[in-house]
């Protein structure tokens, strides 16, 4: 098979006349299996490629599982009907979960300053801290919101430390 100029990788001679736009699709389609087949090597070829692939993929469903958590009424279905309540609950769930996620982000900034101070952390280790972890939320109780011992403004409630220092979980 002939090949033309400087698209020898890409584009073929044809013995037909292809308009420009059809050009342009062929051009960006093959561009587009390049990248791919490149990608998919480097992380064939590269560990610790793939085990950063892996973490982002961690924290990925992590998230989900927290969403998922936090919509268990109605089976984690969405059942209205009108497709402004469908984004309303999408929207509400989203809200809850950035709220979750960045209250998480706060104590756990704080709670590693704490450790530190006594015991450092490799950074590592700081990395695969998920933003999403949720075990320590009640979904399902009652919420009391007028805590008359809340922290003064601009400051954070007191760590919850359950365990001791020979109990802590750390390298």
């Amino acid at each position: 098979m002939a090949v033309m100029g400087t698209a020898i990788l890409v584009l073929p001679q044809t013995p037909y006349r292809i308009n420009e736009g059809r050009i342009a699709d062929f051009l960006i389609t093959q561009l587009e299996g390049i990248d791919k087949t490149s990608s998919i090597l480097r992380y064939l070829h590269n560990e610790e490629h793939r085990r950063r692939v892996q973490i982002q993929l961690n924290k990925g469903e992590s998230i989900h599982a927290l969403r998922a958590d936090i919509n268990y009424a109605n089976g984690g279905q969405i059942r209205r009907r009108d497709s402004g309540d469908q984004d309303l609950q999408g929207e509400c769930l989203t809200l809850l979960a950035n709220a979750m996620s960045c209250w998480n982000t706060i104590y756990t900034a704080a709670a590693l300053d704490h450790i530190q101070q006594q015991h450092p952390i490799a950074d590592e280790h700081i990395a695969r801290l998920s933003t999403a972890t949720h075990k320590h939320v009640n979904l399902y109780g009652q919420y009391n919101f007028s805590n008359p011992a809340s922290p003064p403004k601009g400051q954070l409630r007191q760590l919850n430390q359950t365990r001791g220092p020979s109990q802590s979980h750390h390298p």
